[in-house]
């Protein structure tokens, strides 16, 4: 070292320092004077900074010595806050460098990339791991309890340092490599290049998962690392700012789960995947949270310039980013790639100034890309707005597969090469028309008719017209064309609750409207359409009749012909003189389809205090409504005429004429879950149809229909089937009396179900409450099923006057069926005696007619009882009766077994030669049991020899082939098998077919 002191040049000194040394100490002689001083002179100095090339640590600045134990033991010696520096040169490493707590590893200077025209060697300022480098990464920073690590590890700072990892082979070898609870760390003029696996890199520790967080990246260069450049995982509270990923063979900058993060000024080039990938589980609790990416810049990228697929609930937020020229896709282009990307992401998304530009490689070459500007694909929330999209196929690419996407009025979009001048500005998504924006006024007293229809007509398909909360005064109807939405602020359900007054988008036509109804729906020919009519949207909307003349006749809503497809939903229809939905024919329309509304959906609706009959529909085919109700009108609650395929779920009609006619037609027609109460007739009536036509009623719940003015009777039912030569088919039903809710009226209905001339009516199940008569056969019916597990109840159901209940009852021990005389029979434990009153699992048969013994037929001739399990059964013994002993038995010779009925034997016995020499009950245990015997029928197998054969009971005296009359050898109750002296042992397999009949019926059991 060289000083210059009073400006003259002094021979060299030496000067110590480091961090034990407080000051600076230079030799007496050194110098003439300093500051007045001469002789030994002490000059304050910075102590805090270790420089690892200097003694006592000595690190090789040439890259030909290995300086790791240099740098590691500055490092060890440096305290927390203190700096070890790394002077201009190259620092060759064969081991991972720990860097550890609050320790600041700093070089000279940090070059950012070698570019054209430079060379690596004239810029020695880096660390360079050797090609014998045996570590996993090149620098770590550990938070782990693991015995060489402290639980937190915190403050570390990596400035103008680069690792050049040239001279590495292999691909498992990170940049730096942090993992656990390190805090609070920076990396400031910092540079990775050329490393084989990733450039920075967080993990997790395997204790509790603790990731790093709260780091900062300023001036961070990732260059042409072989994996990806920066894969940040948890690390929560992290900036990214001027970081710059380029040439990565993987992606360039990875965030999974990084809440509260930011990239701020970054860039990500060249690289072979994504850019920028914000992915993994972001999670939905309490400490969750999104990121921010700003003013950040891709280019040329192999795939998605931006990526975001994450999954939870916490907000990405992205502002002016420009991309260009991503989706290079090998040189090829297209496969989907996009500047900017969402797909599949469940967190919301919101983009506020995004550009994306096409292009090629530097030198010309290769195909126009990105194939999109932006792509949103699956995704459950995506905003966009202040665009300018410029992809090869589209600027803007949106599948339809997105949950909720908002686009904003400022997004433009280009197609095509990088000289394409057609630019197109996007509509906002929502493509909506306000009609307040038109001129209409929502007073309630000026006619909005000419303002709305001038919206309806200007929407075009696909759009939307809006009407705010406020009362929509109209003249004439309002004619919805094809494929237009008409949509509400809401559609209440009933406006005259107490104290409530409901604020809405209200409908509703003056006194002097002139016109069919509010809202009318035409086909093409009386529409006027060059094309179909279909897909018409009513929603959340309240149709008022109520200025309307007394007596008039118009409907709510009114769609004719050929229209298909039309949705209605959260509509409020009330008090019209006519209908409040009409579905019905224009006999004109062209053949091949049908002449009336089909294939319509109609949910939660609910019209009241109408003229007509509510819900009239005719020949609307393939229709659903779901949850529609009909309260309080002077009609039919709902008239379905020839509305084949069609189907009501948990639909309403109370205090109405009548609540469902059902009229079949030639088709099927379901009711689920439906339900009526209190309507003046019956509360179902199906009439007319065609054979082969089936009405099908599940789960309908039918309450105090019948009211007939209060008096009740009248022949009406909850159910009524008059006439129909439809199939009717019912299931779960349940039909009550009642009275009026203030206590007045008759008890009704009549009867619970009524079936009158009707060609097939099944009821398979229900409760039947009423009045007189709870299942009625009225006559003439062809065929009248009533099913076993219906109950009728006459009167109050709280105190039935009778009951009448038969069919199958079952309870946790039983299974009952009850006839018509109320008699029960137990179908699980008859009146007959069972094995399981014994104590077996199966027997021969009962054995109170076994009746006297008889010896076996001979000896080594087999006997076989078949028994019958008539349920999956596990037997552990086989269990004989012994009436008459034998004696002399040959041991070894004495077996009883099992066989299966295709002749294999399942099990045996051990030699009974001494247990069958007494009488009584022998309970033999299986010596390969227990065994599991599924249902179907088995022989047990008796042989035995000696000079007395055993006798066992046998259940008939009748000899001959009586005993197995109808059976055939293989099927047989009782055989033998075999001649005398065949069998000692019982062999592996009998030929069934083979058995002879027995004349001796012996009894045996399984236990």
């Amino acid at each position: 070292m060289r000083i210059r002191v009073d400006g003259e040049a002094q021979p060299d000194i030496q000067v110590t320092g480091g961090q034990p040394s407080r000051v600076i100490d230079v030799g007496v002689g050194s110098v003439f004077s300093v500051n007045g001083q001469t002789g030994a002179v002490r000059i304050d100095g910075v102590t805090d900074w270790v420089n690892a090339s200097v003694a006592p640590f000595s690190a090789d600045r040439t890259g030909i010595i290995d300086a790791t134990a240099a740098i590691q033991a500055a490092i060890n010696a440096c305290q927390p806050g203190g700096v070890v520096y790394l002077p201009r040169g190259t620092y060759k490493t064969t081991a991972t460098l720990d860097l550890r707590n609050g320790v600041t590893l700093r070089g000279s200077h940090a070059a950012m990339m070698v570019g054209p025209g430079m060379s690596a060697a004239n810029y020695p300022c880096y660390i360079q791991p050797a090609a014998s480098f045996t570590g996993t990464s090149v620098i770590q920073i550990i938070g782990d309890s693991d015995g060489t690590h402290p639980d937190i590890s915190a403050e570390q700072r990596i400035i103008d340092v680069t690792i050049d990892g040239s001279l590495l082979g292999g691909s498992s070898i990170d940049g730096l490599y942090a993992r656990g609870n390190v805090q609070n760390v920076v990396l400031d003029g910092f540079t990775v290049r050329q490393i084989p696996n990733n450039g920075i890199v967080t993990a997790s520790r395997t204790s509790d998962g603790q990731y790093p967080f709260s780091w900062r990246l300023r001036h961070v260069m990732v260059d042409n690392c072989h994996a990806n450049g920066i894969l940040l995982t948890g690390c929560t509270d992290v900036t990214l700012d001027d970081v710059q990923a380029i040439g990565c063979w993987g992606q360039g900058i990875v965030l999974t789960n990084c809440p509260n993060g930011r990239i701020i000024d970054s860039r990500a080039e060249w690289n072979g995947s994504h850019g920028i990938h914000i992915t993994g589980a972001w999670g939905d609790w309490t400490g969750s949270g999104g990121m921010h990416i700003a003013d950040t810049s891709t280019d040329r990228n192999g795939q998605h310039g931006v990526f975001v697929d994450a999954t939870g609930n916490t907000p990405i937020l992205i502002t002016g980013l420009a991309t260009r020229r991503d989706g290079r896709n090998g040189g090829a282009g297209g496969a989907g790639y996009a500047g900017l990307a969402v797909i599949g992401a469940t967190v919301p998304v919101t983009v506020d100034g995004v550009t994306c530009y096409p292009g090629i490689d530097d030198e010309g070459t290769s195909t126009n890309s990105p194939q999109y500007g932006a792509r949103l694909s699956g995704a459950a929330s995506v905003t966009l707005d202040g665009a300018h999209l410029h992809g090869a196929t589209a600027g803007l690419y949106d599948d339809g597969t997105n949950t909720l996407v908002s686009y904003g009025p400022n997004i433009v979009t280009a197609a095509g090469a990088t000289t394409s001048a057609a630019r197109t500005l996007r509509p906002p998504l929502l493509d909506w028309i306000n009609v307040r924006q038109r001129g209409a006024k929502a007073d309630g007293t000026t006619d909005d008719t000419a303002a709305i229809q001038a919206a309806l007509n200007a929407a075009g398909t696909g759009g939307t017209v809006y009407l705010p909360a406020g009362t929509y005064a109209t003249s004439a109807p309002l004619t919805v064309p094809p494929g237009v939405t008409l949509r509400g602020s809401h559609g209440d359900h009933f406006d005259n609750l107490t104290g409530w007054t409901q604020v809405n988008a209200r409908i509703k036509p003056l006194a002097s409207f002139a016109g069919v109804a509010a809202i009318l729906i035409l086909d093409a020919p009386l529409g006027g359409y060059a094309a179909k009519s279909c897909e018409q949207r009513l929603l959340d909307l309240t149709l008022d009749g109520s200025a309307l003349p007394g007596g008039n006749s118009v409907d709510g809503i009114q769609a004719q012909g050929t229209i298909r497809g039309m949705v209605f939903e959260n509509i409020s229809i009330k008090k019209f003189g006519a209908h409040a939905v009409y579905f019905t024919y224009n006999f004109s329309a062209p053949p091949g389809l049908p002449q009336a509304p089909y294939s319509c959906r109609l949910r939660r609706i609910v019209a009241s205090d109408c003229g007509g009959n509510t819900f009239s529909f005719n020949n609307t085919t393939d229709t659903t409504m779901i949850d529609v109700e009909a309260i309080g009108n002077s009609g039919y609650g709902f008239f379905l005429s020839g509305c084949g395929n069609s189907t009501l779920i948990a639909c309403r009609a109370e205090w109405n004429l009548r609540g469902f006619h059902i009229a079949p037609g030639n088709a099927q027609l379901s009711l689920i879950g439906c339900s009526t109460d209190r309507n003046t007739q019956n509360g179902i009536l199906v009439t007319g149809g065609s054979a082969g036509a089936t009405v099908n009623i599940t789960n309908a719940r039918l309450n105090r229909d019948g009211r007939n003015g209060g008096s009740g009777g009248g022949g009406y039912a909850g159910l009524a089937i008059d006439t129909c030569l439809a199939i009717v088919n019912v299931t779960d039903i349940s039909v009550l009396t009642g009275i009026d809710d203030d206590g007045s009226g008759t008890r009704s209905p009549q009867y619970g179900v009524n079936a009158v001339g009707s060609s097939y009516v099944a009821v398979n199940s229900g409760i039947l409450n009423a009045a007189t008569t709870g299942f009625r056969d009225g006559g003439t019916n062809t065929t009248l099923l009533r099913g076993p597990n219906v109950s009728e109840l006459i009167g109050n159901p709280a105190s039935p006057s009778s009951t009448t209940s038969y069919g199958l009852r079952t309870t946790q021990s039983s299974a009952q069926f009850v006839d018509s005389s109320a008699v029960a029979y137990n179908l699980v434990r008859p009146a007959a005696i069972l094995p399981l009153d014994h104590g077996f699992a199966a027997w021969a048969y009962d054995p109170y007619a076994a009746g006297t013994n008889q010896i076996l037929s001979g000896n080594g001739i087999l006997h076989l009882v078949r028994i019958p399990v008539r349920a999956p059964r596990t037997i552990t013994n086989i269990v004989l009766y012994v009436g008459s002993a034998g004696a002399t038995l040959t041991a070894g010779a004495c077996w009883a077994g099992i066989y299966d009925s295709s002749g294999n034997r399942l099990g045996q016995t051990a030699d009974q030669a001494t247990a069958w020499t007494t009488t009584g009950t022998k309970t033999m245990a299986i010596a390969a049991g227990p065994l599991t015997l599924a249902e179907g029928n088995y022989w047990v197998a008796i042989v035995a020899t000696g000079t007395t054969l055993p006798q066992f009971p046998r259940g008939s005296n009748v000899g001959g082939p009586i005993i197995n009359v109808g059976l055939s050898a293989a099927n047989t109750r009782f055989g033998t098998y075999g001649t005398a002296g065949t069998y000692t042992t019982l062999p592996a397999t009998i030929t069934p077919a083979s058995i002879s009949n027995n004349t001796a019926a012996w009894w045996a059991a399984l236990s």
